[in-house]
């Protein structure tokens, strides 16, 4: 990372530093903090269903290959 990469980071990470301050130092701030914390306590169960459901639509696309290789090979043999 060169050093303007570096600066540019750096002023985004105080930025959001400043941000969070003012958020955490109101009411309506510490609600949305909390909110998002609860959100992230969810993201494991949430990826964990989605990650059921990507392997199962996998399965499925390997299995159809798998049916139009079969189709392709025997229709190359009566050829």
């Amino acid at each position: 990372m060169n050093n303007k990469n570096l600066s540019l980071a750096m002023l985004g990470l105080g930025g959001l530093g400043v941000l969070g301050v003012l958020a955490a130092g109101t009411d309506r701030g510490r609600g949305i903090i909390r909110s998002l914390m609860d959100a992230f306590g969810e993201a494991p169960e949430r990826i964990q269903g989605w990650n059921e459901a990507a392997q199962n639509e996998l399965e499925n696309i390997q299995s159809a290959i798998n049916d139009l290789a079969d189709a392709l090979g025997s229709a190359h043999v009566i050829e």
